[in-house]
């Protein structure tokens, strides 16, 4: 089982669209890069990627993508409700709990949730544009070992409405779900490793990601500073 974990975060300031898809590459770089050992059952090849995500990663814009300073009182890092974290998931009822790799990006209209999925799967040797699946709900990237499967779940009108999609056929070793408005599909969902929040502000936005499981932490803790 996944153990959440009660705070483990790291915050930065994005002052471009490019500084967003800069973090997106460093996560990627961060996932492939001296991947802890692999939980049972699960794909041990993630390693075949690292060499690409490191040299994909685009360098952030002058010195704009770098550690923000402590968050003052406009919000808290309350912990997500208990349904989020640690809810069985109905769409991977049927594969083991830790098979797959699972990010969740929240962020209101325009805030970057896309710009940052562009950047981690460029990172990992994906080529060609890269837009939001808003219509469709899904889109899958083959990365040399990894799958990536990319789900925008704006326009969800219930979360049941996943049910069609085929998700548990998805929920695989060797695969990891980057989910843009994860909140639509509450209940439906695995729960999450990693969860990336982005908020914006009058001059730049600020980026905050969460180690929620084991594998999330270890995750994070790679990221470069």
């Amino acid at each position: 089982m996944r153990k959440p974990l009660a705070d483990n975060s790291k915050h930065w300031q994005s002052a471009t669209p490019a500084d967003t898809e800069a973090l997106g590459a460093k996560l990627a770089a961060s996932l492939v890069a001296s991947p802890p050992a692999p939980r049972t059952g699960e794909s041990p090849a993630l390693s075949e990627a690292s060499a690409r995500a490191a040299s994909a990663a685009p360098p952030a814009h002058s010195g704009a993508l770098s550690p923000a300073p402590p968050a003052s009182s406009q919000r808290s890092d309350a912990p997500l409700p208990a349904r989020e974290l640690a809810a069985p998931s109905k769409l991977a009822s049927g594969a083991q709990p830790d098979a797959l790799r699972v990010v969740y990006l929240k962020g209101d209209l325009g805030a970057g949730k896309t710009t940052l999925a562009r950047g981690f799967l460029h990172a990992l040797g994906i080529t060609g544009a890269i837009r939001s699946p808003t219509y469709t709900l899904l889109e899958t990237y083959d990365a040399d070992a990894l799958t990536v499967v990319h789900l925008d779940l704006y326009r969800l009108r219930d979360p049941s409405e996943l049910e069609p999609l085929g998700l548990r056929d998805l929920a695989l070793p060797g695969y990891l779900w980057l989910i843009e408005w994860p909140e639509r599909g509450a209940g439906w969902l695995p729960p999450p490793d990693l969860e990336v929040r982005l908020l914006v502000g009058d001059t730049s936005h600020r980026i905050e990601a969460r180690g929620v499981s084991e594998l999330g932490s270890a995750w994070l803790q790679r990221i470069d500073a």
